[in-house]
């Protein structure tokens, strides 16, 4: 993977927020249900990043998110 330190970055927000969220909060959750969802929201929330940065009326092809996280077809 070509961008794994973005990924790993992703992960490790992920993985903080689901320890605070589940240790203070208690709401019947597990910590890896509360991590999976982060990491996918923050996923999301930097595959939107690429694509604003990317053209100026937000509109490109999936092939800017791919090479953004380094994912091969």
């Amino acid at each position: 993977m070509n961008n794994s330190r973005i990924v790993n970055e992703l992960i490790e927000k992920a993985n903080e927020w689901s320890y605070e969220e589940y240790n203070y909060k208690k709401n019947g959750y597990t910590r890896e249900q509360l991590y999976s969802q982060k990491l996918a929201e923050l996923i999301v929330l930097e595959c939107a990043r690429v694509v604003k940065a990317s053209s100026p009326n937000g509109m490109i092809g999936v092939t800017a998110i791919r090479i953004h996280f380094g994912v091969e077809t």
